[in-house]
């Protein structure tokens, strides 16, 4: 009977185990995305809004700066999503760059805004339920991925001058 009952709370522990780390994640509190972004190895500042304004996160990794901007809420409370966001200035962009870039890559979006900065931009939806803490961080890897990609191509590497050391 011991073996049964020692069965049984393994069992719940890591039924236990297994639901905390399926945790599912919401737009509700702006503090606990940024304490996530955190834990994920991220600076994240919750940006000071109006009271009635959508809230905003800068996140800050390896010197690049973004924003992350929670999107269709309610005077600023129940949003459903967020947008991530990060814009270059003096970059080495053009419009067929890119829309080489739209073309290529499927999941965050590139142009030249309005003050002639490249801006790079990906939405997550979250709602209505939640999204799943490993599904929700997944696509902030991703995010991670194409800015360091978008920062690569906006400046790229000045190929080395050949020098003449047979002088």
């Amino acid at each position: 009977m011991r073996f049964i009952d020692g069965m049984a709370m393994a069992l719940a522990g890591t039924l236990w185990a297994s639901a905390a780390s399926a945790q599912t994640i919401t737009l509700r509190e702006p503090d606990m995305i940024a304490e996530l972004l955190r834990v994920e190895g991220y600076e994240a500042t919750l940006d000071k809004v109006e009271a009635e304004a959508d809230p905003i996160i800068t996140g800050r990794k390896d010197g690049m700066v973004f924003g992350l901007y929670f999107a269709n809420c309610d005077k600023g409370r129940s949003c459903q999503s967020v947008e991530l966001y990060a814009a270059f200035r003096d970059h080495r962009l053009d419009h067929e760059k890119v829309n080489e870039w739209n073309r290529e890559k499927r999941f965050a979006k590139a142009y030249i805004d309005k003050q002639a900065l490249a801006a790079l931009s990906m939405d997550i939806n979250v709602e209505p339920g939640g999204m799943e803490r490993e599904l929700f961080v997944d696509h902030l890897e991703i995010w991670w991925s194409l800015l360091a990609q978008f920062e690569a191509r906006a400046f790229p590497e000045e190929p080395e001058k050949a020098t003449d050391s047979a002088k």
